[in-house]
């Protein structure tokens, strides 16, 4: 009998062994946008990073695409997928209606990008009466409209990039997109008479109250080609999102390694520029995943 239970607790032991190298090495699921999407891009750089590293490398991740922004938060607190990448106004709307879920950072910066000729020094209500605008920034033309009805809107996406065979055929074409834009080097570097518009203090004032999820920030001097001033403008962050029951050791691997880019000799863009005070301002607004609160030294 004695050997009886001798057997029974080897197999046992072996049992959970092996269950935790099965499970171990379990890839995580990562919500993401489609493939052209910077949420998808980010998430692709993220995993190669964690695989590449000789610490890391035991964590695996694999994207998966969740068209809806709503659906990503129901799947994570429904069924435990791992993280998702989520828009700044999904997530400051909709993430207290799930209780489980945690922020782990905000992450890139997305700014409203408005583009004029050179007769044109800012962009302000009275002065603009035509737009080319992506569908990425339909929040920005529902209250132009409401502050002028009679503006004009010509829509474009990733399908139909405008050419600018001449010139500007708009008077002001406007689109979302990361600090470092590759259209916005190469419509300025092709177009001379073309040139990035600051956004007047009336305009930020009603856009940042309207839509509490955009920051006003100035766009440092020499970001894109002959733009030599700096430039008042907006921003807003897309957010890393999990659950209160992710691994707090995994927690602190993804900010580690996500907060370390920007010190390499070429990070990527999406990389680049991230740093931990800014989540500052979103502290009081967004739950934070306590292993996040913790790196980032808040109380």
């Amino acid at each position: 009998m004695k050997y009886f239970f001798k057997i029974i607790y080897i197999l046992l032991l072996f049992c959970v062994f092996s269950e935790s190298i099965i499970f171990g090495n379990t890839p995580r699921i990562f919500l993401t946008g489609p493939q052209q999407t910077g949420s998808f891009i980010f998430a692709k750089e993220l995993s190669r990073l964690i695989e590449s590293s000789k610490i890391y490398n035991k964590y695996k991740f694999v994207n998966k695409i969740e068209m809806s922004q709503i659906n990503r938060l129901e799947q994570m607190a429904n069924h435990g997928k791992s993280i998702a990448i989520v828009d700044a106004k999904t997530a400051q709307e909709n993430i207290k209606k799930f209780p489980s879920l945690r922020i782990l950072t905000v992450l890139w910066e997305n700014w409203l990008y408005a583009i004029g000729s050179a007769q044109k020094p800012f962009l302000a209500f009275e002065n603009t009466k035509n737009f080319m605008i992506h569908e990425n920034s339909v929040y920005f033309s529902q209250l132009w409209r409401n502050k002028s009805p009679k503006t004009k809107f010509k829509w474009f996406n990733k399908n139909s990039i405008p050419k600018f065979e001449n010139d500007l055929s708009e008077e002001v074409l406007i689109l979302t997109g990361p600090k470092y834009l590759e259209e916005i080097f190469s419509w300025l570097n092709q177009f001379a008479g073309i040139h990035l518009l600051a956004l007047d203090k009336r305009t930020i004032k009603s856009l940042s109250l309207n839509y509490k999820w955009i920051v006003p920030k100035k766009l440092p001097a020499n970001t894109f080609p002959y733009q030599s001033e700096s430039l008042l403008g907006l921003t807003w962050h897309p957010v890393l999102v999990t659950n209160a029951g992710f691994s707090d050791e995994l927690a602190r691997t993804l900010l580690k390694i996500i907060f370390s880019q920007k010190e390499k000799i070429n990070p990527h863009p999406l990389f680049k520029d991230l740093l931990i005070s800014n989540n500052i301002i979103f502290l009081k607004i967004l739950p934070y995943h306590p292993s996040s609160k913790i790196f980032f030294g808040f109380k």
